[in-house]
């Protein structure tokens, strides 16, 4: 009997937990942003979030090619597309702080993804620029992977076939060294948005340094907690009559994080396609699809550098 009373004490619990859960959720506020004269504006954002994974699946036909690429598009470019659809879920629900903080991690994914894509393997490793030894006096990355190499010059092939192997090195050298959590080999974004610049993948963006520092500065302001960036900030400034501990729908702010969204993705595809444009130039099948990308891209998205990008690889 008391094992019973203990049970349906639990399922109360639960039962309560479960009914609190469901009103932090603030499904009516989903509704209330998706009722909108211009829902095209949620359509684009929402097609720039689901894009780069479609694109990867289009333009990959094989096992093999898709472990070629696999540091950035099997880890980090299915990492950005989870967190970004999240931040937008965050947005629809009214929670704007939260929202652009997922955002910005998204935004980190993608860089991420892209260096440790490129350090995998040789062409981007041989750039002079990119050093294997830091003020400090410590190895990069880069090189350990080289004196990886000299011991075992199969591991240059494994990184060709696999360049999620590059994740086991990183690894292995962090528990050598006792790193414990330090982030002794991992550069800071701007280093890492440096380095893809050299490696020329944000072509054909301009400046894409002062490009990307634009954005990621805007999306730092709600992971730094800014007081006007908070939650409670937004509804003070927004609603000042109003309960600032309501979690409202406010369309302008809804609008402006769909603006970001874009911007971010916008990188991001330029960031794809220029790791897979190798894949793209040699098989006339892919190349095939590009017209198709382009159409849709245009008509669908109104980004502003992804069709420029396409257009460069369907010459």
């Amino acid at each position: 009997m008391q094992e019973n009373e203990r049970e349906k004490e639990f399922k109360i619990k639960v039962k309560e937990i479960f009914s609190s859960l469901l009103t932090e959720l603030n499904i009516l506020n989903l509704a209330n942003s998706l009722k909108r004269k211009d829902i095209d504006k949620f359509f684009e954002t929402y097609d720039c979030i689901r894009i780069p994974m479609n694109i990867a699946v289009d333009f990959i036909s094989t096992e093999k090619e898709l472990y070629g690429r696999g540091a950035f598009l099997y880890v980090y470019l299915y990492q950005t597309r989870n967190v970004a659809m999240r931040s937008l879920l965050e947005a629809l629900f009214g929670y704007y702080s939260c929202a652009y903080t997922l955002l910005r991690q998204a935004f980190e994914s993608i860089i991420s993804g892209a260096y440790f894509e490129c350090l995998a393997h040789k062409k981007f490793r041989e750039c002079k620029e990119i050093p294997e030894i830091t003020r400090k006096g410590n190895s990069t990355l880069k090189g350990e992977i080289k004196e990886r190499i000299l011991k075992n010059p199969e591991i240059e092939k494994k990184l060709e076939r696999d360049s999620i192997y590059i994740f086991d090195i990183l690894d292995s050298v962090n528990e050598r060294k006792n790193f414990k959590g330090k982030r002794k080999h991992l550069l800071l974004p701007p280093e890492m948005v440096d380095y893809l610049d050299k490696w020329e993948m944000f072509e054909p963006i301009p400046n894409p340094r002062e490009k990307w520092q634009k954005i990621y500065d805007r999306l730092s302001k709600e992971a730094h907690n800014y007081p006007s960036y908070t939650e409670v900030g937004r509804r003070i400034a927004r609603f000042p009559q109003k309960d600032f501990l309501e979690v409202n729908v406010v369309p302008q702010e809804l609008n402006e994080f769909f603006a970001w969204v874009k911007k971010v993705m916008d990188i991001g595809i330029v960031i794809e396609l220029n790791i897979l444009a190798d894949y793209i130039k040699k098989k006339s099948r892919i190349k095939s699809k590009l017209s198709d990308w382009l159409s849709f891209t245009e008509k669908n998205l109104n980004l502003e550098f992804t069709p420029k990008k396409i257009k460069d690889l369907m010459k």
